[in-house]
């Protein structure tokens, strides 16, 4: 009985080798075609076509991270917190939020200005520690935050 399962076991695993190599072998044509023409959604694109509709893209990201603002103010509203603006949510999350100064005074978001400023005075101590001058801090913050695009300018990178 033991003979007999033995060589049981020797055919089918026999068997199982061989039908894996010829898998292998008839699917080599369908790895060239995979590897000359992309994902399958892609090649049925026309050449020259855009990847995908950004307008589209950046309107369907809104809407579900919209639905998920909105179930998460569904969450906060059981719970017995305030409800989040979903509008301004929905702009923060997506990156659309504005960074820039405040229209209002002109002045960049002041957590912002107090890391530069804080940058400046360390800078100030390691020019110090060298023997050299310190900078002016005003005149360093802003010239900072300009570059950053903080203060109304666009900033040289998008120039």
């Amino acid at each position: 009985m033991h003979a007999l399962f033995r060589d049981v076991l020797w055919i089918v695993l026999v068997f199982g080798v061989l039908a894996s190599i010829w898998a292998l072998a008839g699917t080599n044509g369908e790895w060239e075609r995979y590897r000359t023409r992309g994902l399958v959604m892609e090649s049925r694109r026309r050449p020259g076509e855009p990847a995908a509709d950004a307008a589209r893209a950046a309107a369907e990201r809104d809407a579900e991270i919209r639905q998920m603002v909105e179930a998460a103010n569904a969450r906060r509203l059981r719970r017995g917190e305030p409800a989040r603006e979903v509008e301004a949510e929905v702009a923060r999350l997506s990156g659309t939020a504005p960074t820039g100064p405040d229209p209002g005074t002109g002045r960049p978001d002041p957590e912002v200005e107090e890391e530069v400023r804080a940058l400046v005075a360390l800078r100030n101590q390691r020019r110090a520690r060298k023997g050299l001058d310190p900078l002016d801090e005003e005149t360093e913050v802003r010239r900072e935050l300009d570059e950053l695009g903080m203060l109304g300018h666009r900033p040289p990178w998008e120039a």
